[in-house]
């Protein structure tokens, strides 16, 4: 029988969107199996009338509210620096995801966290931009201690992905891409053809996950749904549509995506900064 994994901080970050954040940690509660997780959410929007609902309260191990929100990407590193502290550097790393992230497995995690491990890396996440050295933060595994040692890495204004890219190559420290989540932006070449979510990918396959904002997309949470049913290929939610169709034609843009043109085919990749 395999030895159990190491247990799991998990920090998820949310200002209006409870009902994502409901499922979100209905999710984690029943799909992520490998780890033992300890959630904690960390919430800014509780000034704007955005209070953390009691059925969310009772799927996390701890809530923490903040009184003001600091602005929309500044109010993302908000939440990342207040949730900081409360991670136990005993687990190794921490999950960092939004609450409308929505990942069915925690299998994917267990895989990078031993890439981790081996590699010396202390983040791994998607790229974001390929023009930029670039990482995402709506989903990333994180060294707590790494972290916790150098908290200027969440401390970013304007360009959170390119910040954290910066601040980890100045300070020397390692990171791998999670290639399953990505591209997470449709190239150029492709956009006349498909472009529903302004250049973003929203659906992964390969990874189990999606990342739609419920107020795009006209059916609203059902349809978020029927995306999920579709990338697992299977019927999570009981909502209308064909997964198998649907993920047939996420597989498809998803393939496209990886091989269509890119400008970083031939142009070096730049460094932006706040």
């Amino acid at each position: 029988m395999p030895s159990p994994l190491p247990p799991l901080d998990v920090l998820v970050r949310v200002y209006d969107r409870m009902a994502d954040l409901e499922l979100n940690l209905g999710i984690i509660r029943r799909h992520w199996t490998r780890h033992a997780c300890r959630v904690i959410v960390v919430s800014n929007g509780l000034s704007a009338g955005h209070a953390v609902p009691a059925a969310c309260r009772a799927l996390a191990d701890e809530v923490l509210e903040l009184p003001h929100n600091a602005g929309h990407v500044e109010g993302a590193s908000q939440l990342l620096q207040a949730g900081l502290p409360r991670l136990d550097p005993r687990a190794g790393h921490a999950v960092l995801i939004e609450a409308d992230n929505w990942l069915f497995s925690d299998a994917l995690i267990a895989d990078y966290r031993e890439q981790m491990r081996r590699r010396q890396a202390v983040w791994a996440s998607a790229e974001w931009i390929e023009r930029h050295h670039s990482l995402a933060v709506d989903f990333a595994i994180a060294d707590i201690a790494f972290l916790q040692s150098h908290p200027q890495v969440l401390r970013f204004g304007r360009n959170a992905e390119t910040h954290v890219c910066n601040a980890l190559h100045d300070l020397g420290a390692r990171y791998l891409f999670i290639r399953e989540c990505m591209p997470v932006h449709v190239p150029k070449s492709l956009r006349a053809l498909h472009d529903p979510y302004g250049g973003r990918l929203r659906s992964f396959p390969r990874a189990g996950m999606v990342t739609h904002h419920v107020e795009d997309l006209p059916g609203g949470m059902a349809e978020k749904q029927a995306f999920a049913n579709a990338v697992l290929g299977r019927r999570e939610f009981e909502v209308p549509g064909d997964p198998l169709a649907l993920r047939r034609k996420l597989r498809a843009i998803e393939w496209l995506a990886r091989l269509a043109p890119r400008s970083r085919w031939i142009k070096p990749k730049n460094t932006r900064r706040d």
